[in-house]
Order: structure tokens, then sequence, then C-alpha cells
């Protein structure tokens, strides 16, 4: 839920810039070439899906990159496994533990990486005062894993 509200919050704050631009044409100010961003993007990203290609796909990738929300693998308690996006050029497999605080927010536990895919079903969490432990299989390596991350610096 919390990569939802924060990519509406994100939305909201594109729009806003957008009219923003709008507000401050006329008469020009330097102020405008700040908010022409916001236009910018508002042309760029609809061309790119309509076009395609691998110029558009990677313009695309750089532009939507802050926006892009993590995908949920798993959540067990308080404690979530997200598929971390880092991007068009990030290395396969990188996942964030994470847990949940306040209802909407949440803090980074820490981050791993894995051979392949995990498969979401196989994912086991147990929490304790000081230490998250992870256990998962992925697609590649049926073979049970396990990785333990410390909690607050510990």
């Amino acid at each position: 839920m919390t990569n939802w509200l924060e990519m509406i919050f994100e939305s909201i704050v594109i729009i806003s810039g957008l009219g923003l631009f709008f507000v401050f044409l006329k008469p020009f100010k330097k102020i405008n070439w700040y908010f022409s961003v916001y236009a910018i993007w508002t042309v760029l990203i609809p061309t790119g899906f309509l076009i395609g290609g691998i110029f558009w796909g990677v313009t695309l990738s750089i532009l939507l990159h802050p926006f892009w929300p993590d995908r949920l693998e798993s959540k067990q308690g308080e404690i979530s496994v997200y598929k971390d996006a880092k991007g068009f050029m990030s290395p396969c497999c990188q996942y964030k533990v994470t847990e949940q605080k306040l209802w909407i927010l949440e803090k980074n536990i820490g981050e791993f990486y894995t051979e392949g895919q995990i498969d979401p079903d196989s994912i086991r969490i147990k929490n304790s005062t000081n230490l998250v432990e992870v256990k998962y299989s992925t697609d590649l390596i049926k073979e049970i894993e396990k990785i333990e991350i410390k909690k607050y610096g510990s």
C-alpha cells in the first residue's frame, strides 16, 4: 500500500508542476524553466509509449524510474519483501526488506541479491527483535536458501 500511496503523491507533484508551468507562462520568468520539465514529461512519456523502440525505452525508463513502484513479493506480519526496481541497467534479482511502522510508513531494513527470481510462495520470514531471517528458493536453485539481515544497525 505504501508504494501506491507514494506513486499517487508523486503524480500529484507532476500535475501541480504542470499547472504551475501554465500559471507562470506569461510573462515568461526564470522559474518557468524549472516548471518546463513537467511539461516536457507530459509530452515525452505518451510519445514514448506510442512510438516504442530502444531510444524511447531508455528515455522512458530514465524518466519513470523515480515513480516506478517496487513489486511486493511477500508480506508476513510487519515485514515485507519487495523486488527492488532500480532501473533498466540494474543487476538482476535485487530485493529489499522493509518493516511497517505507523500504518503507512516503512523502514528499510536491508537489501539482498539472489541468483534467480524468487518464488513468492517459498518465502518464509522470521522476525525477531534484532534480526530478520528470510528463507526462499529461486527459479534456478530449488534448494531453500537463508539470509539474515540485522535490524537497527546492530
